[in-house]
């Protein structure tokens, strides 16, 4: 039986070994054909009501369609002879005396398969495998609108990311702003004031520098009644000074 890489080559010259292209494809032989052996096949008494097709139109089939088992799987050397209508299935003759013994309606593939062509088996079948497509089509369907949905919640919320960032880096450029106006608010205000204060305690520490330097001169060389009368001017200069220092 020919195989999905070797459909092109006609098997029956495969057998005597030579190789030609097959043009067409017998299914009820279920093998490739030379336009030769074409010829052969249908001038036999046997193979004359077969109807080969181009071989261009076989290989578009699926590969299970065009490799229909003519050997029972079980006993691979008999050939699937049989139909047992208990069943439902194709058998041998072997598979008929050890599984279907006991069945009552079983009769020859070929007085089974007459009138298939007319009867409802194809209609049904083809009818079950509509309506399997399209509930596989919707099914499909499902799957893709799942995965667009997937893909445009990846997106919109890569877009809520962009936004909050965007909002977060504008607040933090905001404070940012806020803080360095305060500052230099504050930096300017407490600037004067430190500057303020430096300036009055340098007068201060000035006034204190030069009462001391007058207590050392008038001591060296005043009188005591004019060292007692300094002493007690600038000591009350000086309680004042202390007490204005404990504001600072």
């Amino acid at each position: 039986m020919a195989g999905a890489s070797n459909i092109q080559w006609c098997e029956p010259c495969g057998r005597v070994g030579e190789n030609q292209q097959a043009h067409s494809w017998c299914s009820d032989c279920s093998e490739p054909l030379c336009g030769e052996c074409l010829k052969f096949h249908r001038k036999g008494k046997t193979t004359a009501n077969h109807k080969p097709i181009p071989i261009l139109e076989a290989e578009k089939l699926d590969f299970s369609v065009l490799n229909i088992p003519e050997t029972c799987h079980i006993h691979d050397d008999q050939k699937l002879s049989l139909f047992c209508l208990q069943h439902d299935t194709i058998c041998c003759a072997f598979c008929l005396r050890e599984s279907h013994n006991a069945c009552k309606d079983v009769e020859s593939i070929e007085n089974a398969s007459k009138g298939v062509k007319m009867g409802t088996a194809i209609d049904d079948l083809q009818h079950r495998m509509s309506e399997f497509s399209l509930m596989i089509g919707k099914i499909l369907n499902v799957y893709k609108n799942n995965l667009s949905s997937i893909s445009d919640q990846r997106d919109e919320y890569k877009e809520k990311i962009r936004n909050v960032r965007k909002e977060l880096y504008t607040y933090l450029d905001e404070l940012e702003q806020e803080i360095d106006t305060k500052f230099d608010a504050c930096n300017k205000e407490c600037k004067g004031e430190i500057e303020k204060h430096i300036k009055d305690l340098t007068t201060r520490k000035n006034k204190s520098d030069s009462w001391q330097t007058a207590i050392e001169t008038l001591t060296e060389h005043a009188s005591e009644t004019r060292i007692f009368a300094a002493i007690k001017t600038i000591d009350l200069l000086q309680v004042e000074e202390e007490m204005s220092l404990s504001k600072f």
